[in-house]
């Protein structure tokens, strides 16, 4: 499981996937990453941690990044753990301590408003868009019951 953090002024100056390149698996290993890739086309860029300019290079490189693991072997799936609204409501005045507050975040943009749509598709976001190339769709979860989700996902079929 990689869960990488913030990261150091080195990792700043290299390739976006430099980081995740170093944790990509080896022959009979799996790598789960948490806090994947996909940082910079949601959270980097809504709380502005990176530029328009960088925003637009990671969706113009993502799916060529992803073709290449690829190309290597290496097997990629991609779930989307879906979050009806009430749910992610919900899980946004946790975070915010109360509806005072999560309205204070959604006013500054610390967070994106729920999204309207089917349980059954990613939502179709630019980054979801870029990178649910047919090499390696997105596959969506229903995960209002966090526990019972991730207990309940299935590798999709081969």
């Amino acid at each position: 499981m990689v869960a990488l953090g913030t990261p150091s002024d080195r990792e700043k100056t290299q390739w976006y996937f430099q980081r995740y390149v170093d944790a990509a698996p080896g022959g009979r290993e799996m790598v789960l990453f948490d806090r994947s890739w996909y940082n910079r086309a949601g959270v980097e860029h809504v709380m502005g941690f990176c530029t328009q300019e960088e925003y637009a290079e990671f969706l113009r490189s993502c799916p060529e990044f992803e073709r290449i693991l690829l190309r290597s072997g290496i097997i990629l799936i991609k779930y989307w753990f879906s979050v009806g609204d009430a749910e992610q409501e919900k899980a946004l005045q946790d975070r915010t301590g109360g509806p005072d507050q999560a309205l204070e975040a959604l006013a500054d943009g610390r967070h994106v408003p729920p999204r309207n749509g089917s349980s059954t598709r990613a939502p179709r976001t630019p980054c979801s868009r870029a990178t649910d190339i047919p090499e390696a769709p997105w596959w969506v979860v229903a995960a209002d019951d966090k526990k019972r989700a991730r207990l309940n996902t299935n590798p999709p079929p081969a």
